[in-house]
């Protein structure tokens, strides 16, 4: 076996998925996902900062009409896939904003 991997780098390919809705009435959901490369672990920041990029420069071109999905619209989606209806979304949700 060979060397263990150490610091920010590793055997992984690193992809998020992001949770993208229609803007114009129907609310089509949709899922987008962004590679964050090859061999390395991203940080929070570097995170943050491309699907910031995703959500200004690529989704426009890529997906017209489409853009992120707000903290209510993520609920609606979770609870649409997981049990096929919609709930109230807790409190703590809706001031929901990604940590800095």
């Amino acid at each position: 076996m060979g060397k263990p991997i150490q610091g920010p780098n590793g055997p992984v390919e690193t992809e998020i998925k992001v949770q993208i809705i229609s803007d114009d009435g129907r609310q089509q959901r949709g899922v987008a996902t962004i590679g964050m490369g090859f061999g390395i672990y991203p940080t929070p920041e570097e995170i943050a900062a491309r699907v910031k990029k995703f959500a200004e420069d690529d989704l426009p071109g890529l997906a017209p009409g489409y853009r992120l999905q707000t903290s209510q619209e993520l609920w609606d989606t979770a609870c649409l896939e997981k049990a096929g209806e919609r709930f109230a979304m807790p409190g703590s949700w809706k001031e929901y904003t990604p940590a800095q």
